[in-house]
């Protein structure tokens, strides 16, 4: 798949025979592949203006000290359920889940390879735990 250099990671892509759509918060871009034909065009996007009420909506409520029309608790319900159908996909598995412990509960394969894709190491010196940016200095 062809992108030009300096693309970040961020986003998702879309990989079809004609194409490949890249999306992000900053908008969308379609490579087409090399030579074929009349499928598809180059296009660019900016990012949407929906984006703006969101950004408004943060600031006051740090502004007002009060919670954003979506709390992180509801975030993090719907991130988690992303999350664990990834894990299912990665698995090759029906996963069992215990909400309680935030874990897939079982002693199979299927369900070590889920937790093993849900609590990975983070990467380059990220962690959970202070100092959470592990290469930063003092």
């Amino acid at each position: 798949m062809y992108l030009p250099k300096g693309y970040s990671d961020h986003g998702i892509l879309f990989h079809g025979t004609l194409g490949t759509l890249r999306v992000d918060r900053g908008g969308y871009e379609v490579f087409p592949v090399p030579n074929n034909g009349d499928g598809c065009e180059p296009k660019k996007s900016g990012p949407s203006q929906l984006n703006e009420p969101h950004w408004q909506n943060f600031v006051d409520s740090i502004r007002e000290n009060k919670d954003p029309i979506v709390t992180v608790e509801t975030l993090h319900n719907t991130t988690r359920v992303c999350h664990m159908g990834t894990c299912a996909y990665v698995a090759g598995a029906r996963l069992l889940w215990d909400p309680a412990n935030e874990r897939f509960i079982g002693d199979d394969e299927a369900t070590k390879k889920g937790n093993a894709w849900a609590y990975r190491p983070y990467l380059n010196g990220w962690s959970l735990e202070p100092p959470y940016d592990r290469q930063q200095k003092g």
